[in-house]
């Protein structure tokens, strides 16, 4: 499943052209929690202005693949040492692994 693409997937809001992976899905589902915790803390010592167009355009760059891919294995090897992957199955031919 990691390479499968999942179309018509909005992130926060912004329809992506051409889909995304799991992968995609579930680092954009963690840091827009922490995001969201972020962004209460700090209502909390006033108050919040959005991003300037040049902050959004420079977050956008800094988010790159190696940064996610790290992220990706990081998170599996937590997984694995908590004793939560599922059990390893047999592939068909033709099919994906799901990790």
């Amino acid at each position: 499943m990691s390479g499968e693409i999942y179309r018509d997937f909005c992130i926060c809001g912004q329809p992506r052209a051409g889909g995304v992976t799991l992968q995609d899905v579930v680092f954009r589902c963690i840091y827009s929690a922490h995001n969201a915790d972020y962004q209460t803390r700090g209502a909390l010592l006033g108050r919040l202005d959005p991003l300037r167009p040049a902050e959004t355009e420079l977050a956008a760059a800094n988010l790159s693949r190696a940064g996610q891919a790290r992220a990706w294995d990081y998170w599996l090897e937590r997984l694995r040492k908590a004793g939560g992957m599922p059990a390893p199955s047999r592939v068909g031919a033709g099919q994906a692994p799901l990790l």
